[in-house]
């Protein structure tokens, strides 16, 4: 594993213990809805090779996040 791959998935993991954290402490929905979105892109871009795809693939997946997090804030 090289060193940015390295560096990433440690800060997934100190990402997701942070969010963690925030939901213990009953912290604003939008906040943890944030860190979720930047560990979905962290691992569609390193970890699935997204940043190497073709654009329509990049342009798909992040439309879908966004349809995800408006169906989500628009539910609640």
């Amino acid at each position: 594993m090289n060193r940015a791959l390295t560096f990433i998935w440690l800060f997934l993991i100190t990402l997701t213990t942070a969010s963690w954290l925030l939901a213990e402490r009953h912290v604003l929905p939008s906040l943890l809805l944030g860190l979720a979105a930047v560990k979905f892109t962290l691992v569609a871009g390193w970890f699935m090779e997204l940043r190497r795809a073709h654009r329509f693939w990049q342009v798909a997946l992040g439309g879908l996040l966004m349809i995800i997090i408006t169906g989500v804030v628009w539910l609640a």
